[in-house]
């Protein structure tokens, strides 16, 4: 949602068309860190997020253990 909100500014207008030439090369700021909207492909450049799971009092299922999450840039896998 925020790349369309971002789109729609970048872009002065609601036309779907204009919104989405906007788009193409669009980074926006996200709770993870920037994201960019590929020209080529129209896919961002969204990492991973891998850990260990484990049980936690605070939590009826479980979670990622905070100290083993990795975050993997996605950037080499996608061309």
């Amino acid at each position: 949602m925020q790349f369309l909100v971002e789109g729609i500014r970048k872009a002065n207008t609601i036309d779907s068309g204009k919104v989405a030439a906007a788009l193409l090369g669009l980074t926006i700021q996200s709770p993870v860190g920037p994201l960019t909207m590929r020209e080529k492909d129209h896919q961002a450049n969204r990492g991973q997020l891998y850990g260990i799971a484990t049980k936690d009092p605070h939590y009826p299922f479980p979670i990622l253990d905070p100290n083993s999450i990795i975050n993997v840039d996605p950037v080499k896998f996608m061309d």
